[in-house]
């Protein structure tokens, strides 16, 4: 079955679901919460050579809660199919 965006072929069901990920990140929900994360965690990032282990931390939980908001977008449907 394809994506809820539609989608017939295993190619074109990938570029679909693509799509779809793409219309959520540029979505004002997904850029409201990137832009209130990234200033709730500005301070801790400064200007130096080495990155810090804080930073790695601080991309985890940005990806985590990135990857949770773009599922619930996609709903039920957006799950890998067989």
């Amino acid at each position: 079955a394809p994506w809820p965006c539609g989608g017939v072929s295993r190619m074109s069901e990938i570029e679909e679901l693509l799509a779809c990920v793409d219309r959520v990140v540029r979505s004002a929900p997904f850029r409201r919460f990137s832009d209130e994360f990234l200033d709730a965690h500005c301070g801790e990032f400064e200007d130096v050579e080495d990155n810090k282990l804080s930073w790695t931390d601080l991309h985890k939980a940005y990806i985590a809660r990135a990857e949770a908001h773009i599922e619930r977008a996609l709903g039920k449907d957006s799950q890998m199919r067989d």
